[in-house]
């Protein structure tokens, strides 16, 4: 088991789930997927300082550097992805370090651009820890600075009839089990691009899945100004939306993005 640092308890979630991926598969992954490079590039300032939460292995900090990006910042909770990013960083001008997305040491106020990315905010196990990455994820951006999230759309589970199904499946196990969890975390279904048969069980790991409005409300009662969102969907076809009523007339990914400004 990777090393990690001592943190809350809803962290034991995110160990529970890289538990069962390849290191390698986060560690030295490479290059920007189309949609990344897409919001990075429309909305972030290359000259500004830039921060990403769960940075892994690097890789878009990495990628962003050969973008021209300058002063960039990752931090991860497992210690050994970043030892794995600092060894991948052969400039050595990228400032890697563990920490926890809820307790952040960077000052107020200190960066340009943030990349939520990897749906960072989806793994906390409870409202209030979730909130607490936002909030510092707020704290540390300068006024006017710009961030983007992406997190797991449970709309888009809901859409779906097989998925639907499953949800209803999952909630009735719940239910027989007396299981307090809410239906929104749900066993993820695959890993490591497999079927994940323990999930039929409502086995962990589990990831939580928001729904649109609930994210697009907390974004806005922290202050943030969301300027553009959109599903995988939209962001791939480059037709983003302002609000969460005009996005969900739409097809709708898997995963929800939301480009802020402070």
């Amino acid at each position: 088991m990777q090393n990690q640092l001592e943190g809350s308890k809803w962290m034991a979630n995110f160990q529970e789930i890289h538990a069962h991926m390849e290191f390698e598969e986060w560690a030295y992954q490479q290059g920007l997927q189309d949609s990344e490079k897409y919001l990075i590039e429309t909305y972030l300032d290359k000259s500004g300082k830039t921060v990403e939460a769960g940075t892994g292995g690097g890789r878009i900090l990495l990628a962003m550097q050969n973008l021209g990006f300058k002063h960039l910042y990752g931090f991860d909770y497992l210690t050994d992805f970043i030892d794995a990013a600092t060894k991948n960083d052969q400039t050595q001008q990228i400032i890697f370090t563990a920490q926890n997305a809820s307790q952040l040491n960077y000052q107020d106020c200190f960066f340009d651009n943030a990349i939520y990315l990897q749906q960072v905010v989806c793994y906390p196990d409870s409202d209030t820890e979730r909130l607490k990455v936002l909030q510092e994820a707020y704290r540390i951006l300068k006024v006017g600075g710009i961030a983007i999230f992406s997190v797991l759309l449970f709309d888009a589970r809901l859409k779906s009839l097989a998925y639907s199904l499953f949800i209803q499946y999952i909630r009735l196990l719940r239910v027989l089990r007396f299981s307090q969890r809410s239906i929104q975390y749900l066993p993820s279904l695959q890993i490591q691009r497999q079927n994940n048969y323990s999930a039929l069980l409502d086995a962990p790991p589990y990831m939580y899945w928001y729904k649109m409005e609930e994210f697009y409300r907390a974004l806005t009662e922290l202050n943030f100004e969301v300027i553009a969102m959109g599903t995988n969907h939209q962001v791939d076809c480059r037709k983003t939306s302002d609000t969460p009523t005009e996005l969900a007339q739409l097809s709708l990914g898997n995963q929800l993005y939301c480009v802020c400004r402070k």
